[in-house]
């Protein structure tokens, strides 16, 4: 198992799209102040649909990835690996954001914690300044660590629609569970995850800092929860017992249990639930 298997990025679960393919698409790369931390930046990559309209506001969907290998790209493989350009085609306002510590933002990777979360949310807030989106029409979609950071931030943030794939929902039982036999992971991604805790002051911290299964009544946008039956790093249970908490919020929420699907699920088949999904929130 490669230690970047565990929450990588989608770009090596589709085919990959040269930027040059389409010669008007281009993918600006912005790096924007941190909520609360002014000498923190974090990086992002945006692109506009294809034939922008003057004065007309555009939905935005934001992607943050997961844990990556050593270099710790960010968000540049989404971009590379075609998502932003798949998305702008699809007529919306595509962004990519790094987590602190990956890619040119700054910080230190934290494991979808408190920094990361409040990353994301600084996106969005910049996103709802910008003259060329709609700023009640915003979607986040994270994948693994990036759907733990999605997920911490759907308290906090009124956003049109959240689409979290393979993710984790109360941290301290997979927290354990990582430290047996059954789930064990790659060392390096263990040691990291373990750093990040002890930065935390202990399991117990962490947890109520990544555990989005608490706070589920007070959650703000409709919500799609994909996992894979035969995750063999997430259980797929904690996104059904996510799921049936937040039918309680108010929302109109989705749970897609990929059958066939691993823990990176392919985009084939993410994307055909998402689509319908965006559509029926994003105006």
């Amino acid at each position: 198992m490669k230690p970047w298997v565990f929450a990588a990025a989608i770009v090596f679960t589709f085919p990959i799209l040269s930027a040059a393919s389409e010669s008007n698409f281009t993918a600006h790369q912005e790096l924007i102040e941190r909520i609360g931390a002014t000498k923190e930046k974090v990086e992002l990559y945006w692109t506009a649909p294809s034939h922008v309209q003057a004065n007309k506001l555009y939905p935005a969907i934001i992607y943050i990835h997961g844990v990556q290998g050593d270099t710790h790209p960010g968000a540049i493989n989404m971009v590379d690996g075609g998502l932003l350009q798949m998305t702008s085609d699809l007529g919306y306002f595509a962004v990519a954001t790094s987590m602190p510590g990956y890619g040119h933002s700054s910080g230190k990777r934290d494991f979808c914690g408190r920094d990361s979360q409040v990353a994301l949310q600084s996106v969005v807030r910049y996103l709802r300044t910008r003259p060329d989106v709609d700023p009640k029409n915003i979607a986040v979609s994270g994948i693994s660590c990036g759907a733990i950071t999605s997920a911490m931030i759907a308290d906090k943030e009124s956003l049109a629609a959240m689409i979290l794939i393979s993710g984790v929902y109360e941290f301290k039982d997979m927290y354990l569970k990582w430290h047996t036999a059954e789930w064990q992971l790659e060392p390096s991604v263990i040691k990291y995850i373990d750093e990040s805790v002890a930065q935390d002051g202990g399991i117990d911290t962490a947890s109520r800092y990544r555990s989005a299964l608490e706070n589920a009544q007070n959650f703000k946008s409709p919500i799609l929860v994909i996992a894979g039956a035969k995750d063999p790093i997430v259980d797929h249970n904690q996104s059904a017992t996510f799921a049936k908490a937040i039918e309680q919020n108010g929302y109109s929420n989705q749970f897609v249990l990929n059958a066939g699907g691993g823990h990176m699920i392919s985009y084939e088949d993410w994307s055909k639930y998402a689509t319908g999904f965006l559509k029926m929130h994003l105006r």
